[in-house]
């Protein structure tokens, strides 16, 4: 059964640019976010953070064992296993969600709605958006954007050749690190090894996405050196050893100066536009699209037997 991975990525591919993210009572994220919201114990220290980790990653395993377990006691093993894999890996990553977030929020600077923007741009970054302005607004866009695209496409796709646990089990992590992984009270002990570990599935992907950004920024014609060159230059200016090698990436391809107000400032030049959003969502594309066909080369070569316990 050589190449059955391959086959089954490019179908998972596939549903999520057709038809997105799944209904959210219907998403094994959203379950796993609910189990943490009701674990993740607000000003408790590191054991019991230890605990949640372990519940929330046990979690997230039992949604694939537990159906293959009666899929193979029912005899009904290959069809509904294809089913159940593209479902559970469908839910690990996501490449739509993020350029139809990019899009509405461009459109919305073009009309001139910031407060449009400013509402839709709140819903996928953490900083205080009241007053920003156009600039600002697209500037945290398109780090967005860019550390969108470790932490739902390069990571957990990254880990796909190990079978489908390892996307499982980077999104369980990444979902952790989302919700309690924050460096201050009430989260800053309980968080604290959901936070490591994060930055330690996501630290090979985020520079491998720095380079995508440079290839994909050649290919469009781009300035790839000066891509390379600010993230070479700026990575380490935020808090997250790892963030910062894509945004910077993308901000140097862009020539823009992307500002986090209070703590840093990637690249050079003036704040973006709507129109560097549109051009970061093509950059986006064109590097998720050769990550992908890289990963599905790679896993044609992986027997079907990586997908089983």
């Amino acid at each position: 059964m050589i190449g059955l991975l391959s086959t089954l990525l490019v179908a998972t591919l596939a549903i999520d640019l057709i038809a997105g993210e799944p209904p959210s009572r219907l998403h094994p994220v959203v379950w796993m976010g609910s189990l943490i919201s009701k674990l993740h114990g607000q000003g408790r220290g590191r054991a019991y953070g230890a605990l949640v980790f372990a519940i929330t990653l046990l979690f997230a395993w039992a949604l694939w064992l537990v159906p293959y377990l009666v899929l193979i006691r029912d005899g009904l093993f290959l069809v509904l296993l294809f089913a159940l894999w593209v479902y559970l890996l469908k839910s690990s990553f996501s490449w739509k969600l993020m350029r139809s977030y990019g899009q509405r929020i461009a459109f919305a600077l073009e009309s001139g709605d910031l407060e449009a923007a400013r509402k839709l741009t709140s819903e996928i970054v953490r900083r205080d958006l009241t007053d920003a302005d156009a600039g600002l607004i697209a500037s945290a866009a398109i780090e967005s954007i860019a550390e969108g695209e470790v932490d739902g496409l390069t990571s957990p796709l990254l880990y796909y050749p190990l079978g489908v646990l390892g996307p499982l089990t980077q999104r369980a992590v990444n979902t952790l690190d989302s919700m309690v992984g924050y460096p201050y009270p009430p989260f800053r002990d309980v968080g604290w090894i959901s936070a490591k570990a994060d930055t330690v599935l996501n630290y090979v992907p985020a520079r491998i996405t720095a380079l995508l950004i440079a290839a994909g920024s050649f290919l469009l014609g781009l300035d790839w050196r000066r891509s390379l060159v600010i993230a070479r230059r700026d990575h380490a200016k935020t808090k997250s050893v790892n963030g910062g090698w894509p945004m910077s990436a993308m901000a140097g391809a862009l020539g823009v100066r992307l500002v986090k107000r209070g703590e840093y400032e990637l690249g050079s030049g003036n704040l973006p536009s709507a129109s560097h959003v549109r051009l970061a969502i093509r950059v986006y594309d064109v590097s998720v699209s050769m990550y992908a066909a890289m990963i599905i080369a790679l896993c044609f070569f992986v027997p079907f037997t990586a997908l089983v316990p």
